[in-house]
């Protein structure tokens, strides 16, 4: 599961540099998975990082569609 949600955020990164939204979602799916592996493992430590980048992707998701960034090109 680790290497899926690592291949995610590896896949939402290039796709928001293509400026596509669909990178941001991505993201937040990448984030949900390594919250549920840090929660399954009891990785505590992992939670500095996922919490507040989760938060992150929703704000510059909300910033990118209203300032209208989409191409939608992948």
């Amino acid at each position: 599961m680790d290497w899926i949600a690592g291949c995610l955020e590896i896949l939402g990164k290039y796709i928001v540099g293509r400026k596509c939204r669909w990178g941001w979602i991505i993201h937040l799916v990448a984030g949900v998975l390594w919250f549920y592996i840090a929660c399954k493992l009891k990785v505590y430590g992992l939670f500095i990082i996922v919490i507040p980048a989760f938060f992150l992707n929703i704000y510059n998701f909300i910033i990118w569609s209203k300032n209208g960034k989409d191409t939608n090109k992948l």
